[in-house]
């Protein structure tokens, strides 16, 4: 078998899931969770306090330190902050070709290299500065490492476990199930067999748990009472289910849905019958999470975005499965094989991902786009009412990208923020107008101080005329929209309005939805 031609559609798919997740990505806000860890690192003085920290809203410790080593150095920026993120899917997606390659042959390979460079969960992740794809690709290294040790049983692949579990459930702890349930069967197995090797998986289970509990456990325990408000709170329902199987097949349409989960199914069961190591520790791992979370029961795991969030690394597990099924039947209908090829490309039919590469398109991360791949998103279920001032139509006049807006009026959750509807119709840069200094006193939920090394690419102050001007801002534009539906002490746009007008003179546009100030130039 010529083995050539899967290779060079390998690297093409690879090729074509880096440029997913690197496309526009300098231009991106951050948005909703994504803010969690700057509020908390610009209301926290020094590394102690955040190596401890366990609030309401989840954060990551180790990213955390990382943000803070930039703010503390040349700046933090969205870019810097994202960038663990990016580099962990791309790595993802190198790691899963070469896996199944070794293992399944090169077009079980190209396959579910394609379904994993075209997911639209997975790209979603990579572009986000939360710890997920980061502790999918941990978590993952220590499931391969767990089955290395279950046949070689050495210091260094001990170690190498040890760091890449202990790690990836220090970044997020909902992978601990994923990680050690493997390590739990293999012990249990060996100590049933009476075998030489299970005072070694002992000790690797313990010096492994060590960390965990220092890093990650102890700190929740220390603030139990600060856990409790997070727990025993919601569970998954029928429409969750469902939710989350649009979600993991990347697509609203029903049909699509029910081809994956079949051909998921029949690959699965092929991996059974062959006993495959792999598919059976990560089944095993994606029960444990299942099991936390049925017995912890976390707030808002209701919603299928969360609980997709919480089982992500079940989702490589499901597009090998898929690949496998549909290889397998390619095997008996060879006249199917040049669709097998292309499956990959049916990830594109129904999800926004071709939406996300639309140019500019500075909002990927918003819900309008991520919180559900059905057409039930309640998030775009709220905007779309939403009226659309008749001055974004006037700027589609004049040339994509020419003009720069500075918008302000935003909270930083996804419903507070309209632009993403706005840009696809005047096809101008919009950079989020921070209010700092301008009226009232900071800090402002979704902004970030300079003061403090936060240096956002994607924002500009209000209150300098020289960062409005260095930015080559064109238009001011407040966002009264928002700021009526959404009532909140730190939208106070009228003593802001006030102060614009007294700098800039009269607004050149002012209707009910929208009040804007040219910045002239000098």
């Amino acid at each position: 078998m010529n083995t050539r031609p899967f290779l060079l559609l390998v690297v093409v798919w690879l090729a074509i899931g880096s440029y997913l997740r690197l496309q526009q990505l300098p231009s991106q806000w951050l948005a909703d969770d994504e803010w969690h860890a700057l509020h908390v690192l610009q209301s926290t003085e020094g590394y102690a306090a955040l190596f401890s920290y366990v609030g309401v809203a989840d954060v990551s410790t180790p990213l955390m330190l990382y943000f803070r080593a930039w703010m503390d150095g040349a700046g933090l920026d969205e870019t810097r902050m994202r960038l663990p993120s990016l580099i962990a899917g791309i790595a993802l997606l190198a790691l899963g070709a070469s896996l199944a390659w070794r293992r399944y042959g090169p077009l079980a390979a190209t396959v579910s290299t394609g379904l994993l460079s075209l997911s639209p969960l997975l790209i979603y992740y990579s572009r986000n500065s939360r710890p997920y794809a980061l502790a999918l690709l941990l978590a993952w290294a220590a499931l391969l490492l767990c089955i290395r040790w279950r046949r070689s049983p050495t210091l260094l692949v001990g170690i190498a476990y040890l760091l890449c579990a202990s790690l990836a459930s220090w970044l997020h702890s909902s992978v601990l199930p994923f990680v050690g349930a493997p390590l739990v069967w293999i012990f249990l197995a060996q100590w049933r067999a009476r075998s030489t090797e299970t005072r070694r998986t002992l000790f690797l289970g313990l010096a492994t748990l060590a960390p965990i509990a220092a890093l990650s456990l102890w700190p929740m325990w220390q603030r139990r009472d600060v856990l409790a408000q997070r727990m025993g709170e919601d569970l998954p329902s029928l429409d969750t289910l469902i939710g989350v199987s649009h979600l993991w097949t990347g697509t609203q349409y029903a049909p699509l849905v029910a081809l994956w989960l079949a051909l998921a199914a029949y690959g699965a069961w092929q991996l059974a019958k062959a006993r495959d190591e792999v598919v059976f520790f990560a089944a095993l791992g994606t029960a444990a999470i299942t099991l936390s979370v049925l017995i912890m029961e976390p707030a808002w795991v209701q919603k299928p975005i969360t609980a997709a969030r919480y089982h992500l690394a079940a989702l490589p597990l499901l597009l090998l499965c898929v690949a496998r099924g549909a290889t397998d039947l390619a095997s008996f209908a060879p006249r199917l094989a040049p669709g097998v090829i292309v499956l990959p490309l049916f990830a594109l039919v129904g999800a926004n991902t071709l939406e996300l590469t639309e140019r500019p398109n500075q909002f990927s991360e918003h819900s309008w786009y991520q919180f559900d791949y059905r057409r039930s998103n309640i998030m775009r279920t709220e905007l779309e009412p939403l009226p659309i001032s008749p001055f974004w139509k006037t700027l589609a006049e004049r040339p994509a990208k020419s003009l720069t807006l500075a918008v302000a009026g935003h909270h930083f959750e996804s419903f507070t923020i309209n632009d993403v509807r706005w840009q696809r119709i005047h096809r101008q840069r919009v950079l989020s107008g921070q209010r700092d200094g301008l009226c009232g006193k900071p800090p402002y939920f979704g902004e970030g101080q300079r003061e403090r090394g936060v240096h956002l690419r994607n924002a500009v102050n209000l209150a300098s005329e020289a960062e409005l001007r260095a930015a080559r801002v064109d238009y001011i534009v407040f966002n009264l929209t928002i700021w009526q539906n959404y009532q909140h002490e730190t939208l106070d746009l009228p003593r802001c309005i006030e102060r614009i007008e007294e700098r800039y003179g009269p607004p050149v546009w002012r209707d009910a939805d929208v009040v804007v100030f040219e910045l002239k130039p000098r």
